[in-house]
């Protein structure tokens, strides 16, 4: 009997860019341990002003996720 392969998590690189016009401020980049994109969006959105652009960026290794003990749902400033 094949065994059930449950669905992997990836660490995403999420952006957040405060309003152009208003702000000066630098993007700041989270690490987010999600299953899909669009969690780890959800995850940082929650957190954000509602004004800022959230984009996701890329991703971390999973050797590197594991070096700063990032665990599922979880977000990091990088």
């Amino acid at each position: 009997m094949p065994k059930r392969i449950g669905r992997r998590y990836t660490t995403f690189l999420v952006a957040v860019t405060a309003d152009a016009a208003t702000s000066t401020v630098p993007a700041s980049v989270y690490a987010v341990m999600a299953r899909r994109p669009d969690e780890a969006l959800e995850i940082v959105r929650a957190q954000a002003d509602g004004s800022d652009e959230v984009v996701v960026v890329g991703s971390l290794s999973s050797r590197m996720a594991k070096a700063i003990r990032l665990s599922a749902g979880e977000m990091r400033a990088i």
